[in-house]
């Protein structure tokens, strides 16, 4: 292999290598970052509601209760489910229509003195982050909201394909420099080693 070939083969294999290790750190921090910022947005849904559900807990207003929360299901587009549960632990309002899937309930269950905390459930419709959040007056129940990481793997994706494209274009354009600026520094080494073989034999001419 010439001497251009395989210093511009090398400098691809190094430049090619870092881009993959830098992608895949920016998509694993960027997956992070979003996923808890999808989170926190769960835990500030979920404290805006505590007033007005508890409100309609201590009036006992069912039909306030459910229009509270399926107005705020159709407001935020990761939501996936909302449900509130009483202080005896039993569904006072929710939005997933058939009821509490089996195990829901207990997926995320608040420890004493604890006011809130998230978690993340692995269902069928992809990973959800699950906050849980106790009412103000204590012991009057708990907001549940379910966020899905669908829309952050969305967009997650999107940046990577834009980011990794970019990092394409710039590979190409200085694959394409490197490749000048060899051609330029082998082809005066050959001039060189010609111009040195000819002096050997006698030619001053050239």
């Amino acid at each position: 292999m010439r001497i251009g070939a395989k210093l511009l083969a090398g400098t691809a294999g190094v430049v090619g290598i870092f881009g993959a290790v830098v992608l895949t750190g920016l998509h694993q921090g960027i997956s992070r970052i979003l996923t808890d910022e999808l989170g926190r947005r769960g835990l500030t849904i979920a404290e805006t509601l505590a007033g007005p559900v508890e409100s309609a807990l201590v009036t006992e207003n069912v039909v306030l209760l459910r229009d509270i929360l399926h107005e705020n299901l159709a407001g935020h587009q990761d939501v996936r489910y909302i449900f509130v549960l009483d202080r005896n632990g039993k569904a006072a309002g929710q939005t997933l229509g058939s009821g509490l899937p089996l195990g829901l309930r207990e997926a995320n269950v608040l420890g004493p003195g604890q006011r809130s905390r998230t978690r993340t459930i692995l269902t069928e419709e992809g990973r959800i982050q699950d906050v849980a959040l106790s009412l103000p007056l204590e012991g009057m129940g708990i907001i549940r909201v379910g966020m899905l990481e669908h829309g952050v793997s969305g967009r997650v994706r999107a940046m990577m394909i834009f980011w990794g494209g970019g990092a394409a274009v710039i590979l190409i354009m200085g694959m394409g420099f490197v490749w000048w600026t060899t051609k330029r520094i082998v082809g005066r080494l050959h001039r060189l080693v010609q111009v040195t073989e000819a002096v050997g034999l006698g030619d001053y001419s050239v």
